[in-house]
């Protein structure tokens, strides 16, 4: 099991890209440093001077790990969004959220969408 020490060092890498870790990760690494009893126990400007980066990132880190849907967690951890990206996912609803990954769904099954370039609802009337 590793520290959380080993654990910021990997994000600290991780956020200063040698080494890529997924945002749900970095998130969680983030949440777990400012929990009861680590180091940074709810010292934001204090790890985000350690991890090199600024205090809204980490506060951002940490609003994604605690308000993201578990279904979108799911999603995430397949992009290649950082921490920004995923907090503007976070800030949406939960309804939000779901009606999003129910999009991504239909668009991974590749369902045909119309083609509404040269449907006939598009032209203007007179053109045909």
């Amino acid at each position: 099991m590793s520290t959380i020490t080993e654990k910021l060092e990997q994000l600290k890498r991780t956020l200063h890209p040698e080494e890529h870790l997924n945002i749900v990760d970095q998130c969680q690494i983030v949440a777990d440093a400012l929990g009861f009893g680590s180091p940074y126990d709810e010292n934001r400007d204090g790890l985000a001077e350690y991890l090199g980066v600024s205090p809204n990132l980490i506060y951002k880190m940490k609003y994604v790990h605690d308000y993201t849907l578990p279904e979108m967690k799911t999603y995430l951890r397949k992009t290649l969004y950082r921490g920004h990206t995923a907090y503007k996912f976070a800030v949406m609803s939960p309804e939000s959220q779901q009606v999003f990954l129910d999009a991504e769904k239909t668009l991974e099954r590749g369902l045909d969408a119309p083609d509404y370039l040269t449907s006939d609802r598009t032209k203007i009337e007179g053109e045909q």
